[in-house]
């Protein structure tokens, strides 16, 4: 455990209270200048729509529209907290209040007979909601680009572990956890992946020390919700940001909606998909893809097979059962990279098999293994016949990994999760770590593909399964 010295955490409170007026200051000043965006969107929005309606003044000028689109946007709720990344949170009061603003003009308008009005008003609207979209996009870019949130973590250690690993799946981080406040003084003897800086009663006064910028709660039954409600007040008032994380494992925000009941926030899980329009699209492109990959890299297809059947006896490729989809078994293709009596050998190195926490049998610098498939292992060329698996049906480009019926046999409920896709010629197993990865890690992460599944997941695996290649980590 990391403790920080006495005299850094009883630091002079004047310190610590300019920092904190320096945060505030910073947050003033980032609304003061998205108030004068949007105003200078509203008084532009009206500058254009007023030159294609000449001779004909409007009722309002265009500082007035500014100001009423300022009021407009504060009523939808556009500057309630300060959101770093453009998406669907922050464009959602823009469009709604520009929704209700064409309704409300049309009635007004229509009321007091000026329906010469309409079309001035309505581009009006128009181009200020477009304008203030603009605008926050730039800014959420350039707020984006100054780095990820110094981040203290308040829960319990089991908590702590499970947040630091499910932040590693390749996801955009938009937090740097610098340490954690332990839910219940004397857990601090137990392991957690960060630094422990004391326990609730230093929540504030750590994160001042840190110069972090929000604190992470995560709910438990130590963790109760008043005393979470309490904290929250308490870190409020510091002037610091509060992310609430709820008791959600492997699901991305993307599947998250916030409802109302009364008092009480509800969240409602978008289902995964796992079957519809999206996974028919999904398979003809992995076939066609797949297709394509095979016509360009024939020469070098054949160009592996002839280098295997030259320096070993045996094919060129290996055949072997594994399980797809809804536990259906396929042969799966792959370039022989052992001895053609490898199955009967595994007695003999049994006792080498690293990977005992669960049912892969991984051996490092394997006996069996040819010069040249120790070659194709490490640049991963002996998976590149998969894609006559693809071509068929039984895999996908992106998938867990295909496992053998063995291995099946010994999975528990949530390992057999893995089964409700097609396993992949890649995926974050592979760009991960692949066999360095412990087997409750991967499993994790296929779940985690399972049930977040969707094609900019498939593309950003793609992109960083070049990189992992290179690398060739957890290749042997």
């Amino acid at each position: 455990m990391a403790v920080l010295d006495t005299v850094e955490i009883t630091r002079d409170l004047h310190t610590l209270n300019g920092a904190s007026r320096a945060r505030t200051r910073q947050r003033h000043l980032g609304l003061a200048a998205q108030l004068v965006g949007d105003g200078c969107a509203g008084a532009l929005a009206a500058a254009v729509a007023m030159t294609g309606a000449p001779g004909r003044e409007p009722a309002l000028t265009p500082a007035a529209i500014a100001a009423l689109w300022i009021a407009g946007l504060a009523a939808h709720g556009s500057y309630v907290d300060d959101r770093r990344l453009f998406g669907r949170r922050t464009s959602g009061p823009i469009v709604r209040c520009g929704l209700t603003g064409a309704v409300a003009a049309l009635a007004v308008l229509l009321a007091v007979g000026a329906s010469h009005r309409i079309g001035y008003a309505l581009t009006a609207i128009g181009v200020a909601t477009g304008l203030t979209l603009v605008g926050r996009l730039v800014s959420g870019l350039t707020l984006g680009a100054r780095g990820p949130r110094r981040t203290l973590v308040v829960g319990d250690p089991p908590a702590i572990t499970e947040l630091v690993a499910g932040m590693g799946t390749g996801r955009p981080v938009r937090f740097v956890l610098v340490g954690a406040c332990l839910a219940r003084p004397g857990d601090d003897q137990l392991s957690v992946p960060l630094p422990v800086y004391g326990d609730l009663r230093d929540v504030v006064g750590m994160a001042r020390a840190l110069h972090c910028d929000a604190v992470l709660v995560l709910p438990s039954s130590t963790l109760t919700a008043r005393r979470v409600r309490r904290l929250v007040w308490r870190v409020q008032d510091a002037g610091l940001e509060v992310l609430l994380a709820p008791s959600l494992i492997g699901v991305h925000a993307e599947r998250l909606a916030a409802l109302d009941a009364g008092d009480r926030p509800l969240l409602h899980v978008r289902p995964p998909v796992h079957a519809g329009p999206q996974i028919v699209v999904k398979d003809v492109v992995d076939r066609v893809l797949a297709a394509g990959l095979v016509v360009v890299l024939a020469p070098v297809l054949l160009g592996i097979g002839l280098a295997i059947r030259l320096t070993s006896p045996g094919p060129a490729l290996f055949h072997q059962r594994r399980v797809g989809r809804d536990g259906r078994e396929f042969t799966c293709l792959k370039f022989r990279t052992m001895c053609v009596d490898a199955d009967a050998r595994r007695h003999e190195i049994a006792h080498l098999n690293h990977r005992t926490e669960g049912p892969l049998f991984k051996v490092r610098n394997d006996p069996r293994i040819t010069r040249v498939g120790g070659f194709l292992r490490r640049s991963s060329l002996d998976e590149l016949p998969q894609l006559f698996n693809v071509v068929a049906g039984h895999m996908s480009l992106v998938g867990p990994r295909p496992p053998l019926p063995s291995e099946v046999a010994g999975y528990d409920s949530d390992a057999r999760r893995r089964l409700l896709v097609k396993p992949g010629l890649t995926g974050l197993w592979q760009v991960s770590g692949r066999s360095e990865l412990p087997w409750p890690e991967a499993v994790r992460l296929d779940l985690s593909y399972v049930d977040n599944w969707s094609p900019r997941m498939d593309a950003a695996i793609l992109a960083r399964t070049a990189g992992a290649v290179v690398r060739g980590t957890g290749a042997y």
